[in-house]
């Protein structure tokens, strides 16, 4: 049986999500589903979605990304919507919910 890996709730950490995922690496695990929130709070939300694009098979779009692709008016929404770049931001506007 093929085991699967669901993660949610990166936040921009970038340095979490990296040991998640080589401790999933390390269990030979290949499956890797993300159930969204990929930015808001941590502080690499631009480095957190690339790495997420190449490793994870399935992402759905969180509540923050969803806050932070659209019409976020918070300080910290703004700033994570200016790191990411506008591709990044298409890139969540664009994950199914």
């Amino acid at each position: 049986m093929e085991k699967i890996a669901i993660i949610s709730d990166v936040h921009g950490n970038l340095v979490a999500l990296k040991q998640v995922l080589n401790d999933i690496k390390s269990q030979k695990i290949k499956h890797i589903f993300c159930l969204g929130d990929l930015v808001a709070k941590g502080s690499q939300p631009k480095e957190t979605i690339e790495l997420i694009k190449k490793e994870c098979e399935v992402v759905i779009k969180g509540n923050c990304d969803d806050i932070v692709s659209s019409n976020c008016s918070t300080k910290e929404h703004l700033w994570n919507r200016e790191k990411v770049g506008k591709d990044n931001i298409e890139y969540l506007k664009n994950l199914p919910l």
